[in-house]
């Protein structure tokens, strides 16, 4: 079942079975409810993956990790594959996962525990919440992760919407500090380096032919898609203190990801890499982190 809340503002649709996913957002523009995510195939609705959808929550894990294997205070851990063709083990295992919607008015409350899964893809036991409110002008999403076991364990977290190109060559603006370069493998190899000039969005750059699947650190929390009638305002508290840029989507779609670590950032941490965004929770402690975006008509 796919369920909806709406304002005069915005109208958005998720899908609790499959990682409380959303698979429309619209936003009323003059008196048209208009795309500004990618929109969700019918036929993709419900099937077995989110990968299409708008947007999917990345947890307990963010992008890559090679071979699926990493290290945790001195003991190696193996995650199944789930993707062949890389040998990676990626985003995390809650978005193709159901979930329990335990509040539903004029936002959309959503629950997760690995402890339903036997199968779950980590070593570590964890919950989550993820609240989808529209307040006013403002699309809101909190997310929460707790440990539930009784050891520590690494963690990381974040979304991965697509937005959609709106039949524009739209500009893209946000500050960093460092960007983590790759090779074919899209796994960085060591710590953060200074944004080269052809990375680099401190100001209004086109996205137009240009091909980017990078990690920044030191992300200040804000950035602006811009097109020729609206500007997107994208925001996060500073928990998500990396950022994702990827422009190959085949749909054209470009996906912005607010995320709270570097990819691989439980083996960097393990090598003695610094400033990865890579987290340890205690027994019973939390993370908790706001993604919200708003719109401006020019």
């Amino acid at each position: 079942m796919i369920e909806t809340i709406e304002n005069e503002f915005w109208r958005l649709s998720l899908s609790p079975a499959l990682g409380a996913s959303p698979v429309q957002l619209q936003a009323k523009i003059g008196d048209i409810w208009t795309d500004i995510m990618r929109p969700t195939a019918s036929e993709l609705l419900y099937g077995k993956s989110s990968a299409k959808f708008s947007s999917y929550t990345l947890a307990p894990w963010s992008n890559r990790i090679p071979n699926g294997q990493f290290e945790f205070q001195g003991q190696s851990h193996q995650l199944r594959i789930n993707i062949p063709k890389e040998q990676t083990a990626r985003h995390g295992d809650v978005h193709d996962r159901a979930w329990q919607v335990i509040n539903h008015g004029s936002s959309l409350e959503c629950s997760f525990e690995s402890g339903w899964y036997p199968d779950i893809n980590f070593p570590f036991p964890f919950a989550m919440t993820m609240v989808h409110s529209l307040e006013n002008n403002v699309y809101k999403t909190q997310m929460t992760l707790t440990n539930t076991g009784s050891s520590p364990m690494p963690v990381g977290m974040g979304i991965h919407p697509y937005f959609l190109r709106r039949g524009t060559v739209p500009k893209l603006r946000f500050q960093a500090q460092r960007i983590y370069l790759t090779d074919s493998s899209n796994v960085p190899q060591q710590g953060a380096e200074s944004i080269p000039e052809r990375f680099e969005f401190s100001q209004n750059k086109p996205l137009s032919d240009f091909g980017i699947d990078h990690v920044y650190q030191g992300w200040d929390g804000v950035a602006l898609l811009e097109w020729d009638d609206l500007t997107l305002h994208l925001a996060a508290t500073d928990v998500f203190g990396h950022f994702v840029v990827f422009t190959g989507a085949p749909d054209q779609s470009i996906a912005l990801e607010p995320i709270t670590h570097a990819t691989n950032a439980f083996n960097l941490a393990s090598q003695g890499v610094e400033h990865t965004g890579h987290r340890v929770l205690e027994p019973g402690e939390r993370l908790s982190g706001e993604v919200w975006m708003y719109l401006e008509t020019k």
